[in-house]
């Protein structure tokens, strides 16, 4: 069996799966705020499933990350480190 890797496209999906705890969020959501193909998101949806990143409801089908934190530190990580990267470019 063959290990799942965090792609960037998958994290792309699995962080705003996170950024909606602690609700439950479907497909669809997902497909129509990151301008993906339900196609495209079904896919990622199975690797973090796979994972044990998710988990989901039924009736109808809705996902959210399992062990839920907060995610601000790591946004405002980011958001840091892209200022960072931003300025070292200009330079």
């Amino acid at each position: 069996m063959s290990k799942e890797t965090l792609t960037p496209m998958v994290f792309k999906v699995y962080f705003y799966i996170l950024k909606q705890n602690p609700n439950y969020v479907t497909d669809m959501q997902i497909a129509d705020a990151l301008n993906m193909t339900n196609t495209a998101v079904w896919h990622h949806i199975q690797k973090l499933l796979k994972m044990r990143y998710l988990s989901k409801r039924t009736n109808p089908v809705r996902y959210r990350a399992k062990n839920y934190i907060s995610i601000q530190p790591l946004t405002d990580y980011l958001s840091l480190a892209n200022q960072i990267l931003s300025e070292r470019e200009k330079t």
